[in-house]
């Protein structure tokens, strides 16, 4: 058997559209912005046309982008009596907790299997002549339709509780990162303008140490995320297991204490890992000496490639964590609290709910 070796390459992309909505409680027209991430994949066997895996991974996570900024919805309410529309609820929840239909269908599936082997090889198994009316198969068939209708109920319930309306008169409970309404209105020029709505409905930065961002709005001050000077420089890691992390702006000194820092841990990770494997192989009794430095080296190796994994992982000068995978719902927390809250700020005022800084007062930013 030849090993079907190949490498894999991924691709994203984000994006956003104007979406226009009429309420139908009121009839306000407003806007919003759909803000999406697409991620495609492409395969390069045996190394072989790498380039065109990579054209491929691109293409496709632009194609994703597409069907999502089609498909998908948001559910902001209406900024004059705050209902969601029940289309726009109906929409949404119909690309949510769909995991929850493959289950069911899994279920009837192995069901459907239980009951074909009961049914031949019933005279073997149960010494009873292949029949519907054994006990056995009408109490599979049972057990199979209760977990198939109690799947279904968990998937409704789960997709009931993410309509708004529900608390309708008070504030209702919105999707983390829920992006605020857009009023159009027409400007001297005779061009459109949109004035943001503030929606502090959306909950979107209710985490004092976890800034919250969508798809398409990764933008940071463009100061060292460490000190706050003046930034020289991003960060990136010498060499990485999976891929390179979020090029953050750093000045020239914090970028040389952080890379200083993970060569010392990752000088210090292969030692310990050695000791470690050298103490549990004096505790193993009845292994002779090339055992114990066969133990030594496979334990050593895989402990090392481990500590690797955990030095990149907290040496990041920030922690990130995605909320929404589906919606491109993203949180960062750096390490100093101070940038998480520039972050929080800015994202806040991009959504209408704080004054932006006057004109004549610089906005510095990073797009990544």
């Amino acid at each position: 058997m030849v090993p079907h070796i190949r490498r894999t390459f991924t691709s994203s992309a984000a994006g956003s559209v104007l979406k226009e909505v009429v309420c139908e409680k009121c009839g306000t027209q407003f806007y919003y912005e759909l803000a999406r991430r697409g991620v495609g994949q492409g395969e390069s066997p045996y190394f072989i046309g790498q380039d065109s895996a990579r054209h491929d991974a691109e293409e496709g996570a632009v194609r994703d982008l597409r069907r999502r900024l089609n498909r998908d919805v948001e559910l902001v309410p209406c900024p004059s009596c705050q209902w969601v529309n029940q289309k726009t609820i109906r929409q949404y929840c119909a690309v949510r907790h769909r995991a929850w239909t493959q289950v069911a269908i899994v279920i009837v599936v192995l069901g459907a299997l239980t009951e074909l082997v009961l049914c031949a090889s019933a005279q073997k198994v149960l010494g009873k002549p292949a029949s519907l009316l054994n006990p056995e198969m009408w109490m599979v068939a049972a057990a199979c339709t209760l977990l198939f209708v109690a799947t279904l109920r968990l998937q409704r319930y789960l997709r009931r509780r993410m309509d708004p309306n529900v608390q309708h008169g008070t504030k209702p409970r919105l999707p983390v990162g829920t992006p605020p309404a857009l009023i159009k209105r027409g400007s001297e020029e005779g061009n459109f303008i949109f004035d943001i709505v503030p929606n502090d409905l959306s909950n979107q930065q209710t985490a004092p140490n976890w800034a919250t961002f969508r798809a398409n709005q990764l933008m940071l001050p463009a100061y060292c995320c460490q000190c706050l000077g003046p930034p020289t420089t991003k960060y990136r890691l010498p060499f990485a297991l999976h891929k390179q992390p979020m090029k953050v702006p750093l000045c020239a000194s914090c970028f040389k204490r952080l890379r200083r820092r993970w060569w010392t841990w990752n000088a210090i990770s292969p030692f310990a890992a050695l000791g470690i494997a050298w103490l549990l192989a004096q505790l193993m009794p009845g292994i002779d000496e090339s055992a114990r430095g066969l133990m030594i080296l496979l334990v050593g190796g895989v402990g090392s490639m481990i500590g690797f994994v955990v030095v990149e992982i907290f040496h990041l000068p920030y922690r990130a964590r995605w909320v929404d995978v589906q919606r491109g719902i993203l949180q960062v927390s750096f390490h100093n609290p101070a940038y998480t809250a520039m972050l929080i700020r800015s994202i806040g005022e991009a959504d209408g709910l704080f004054r932006a800084p006057a004109a004549n007062k610089p906005n510095r930013s990073v797009e990544l």
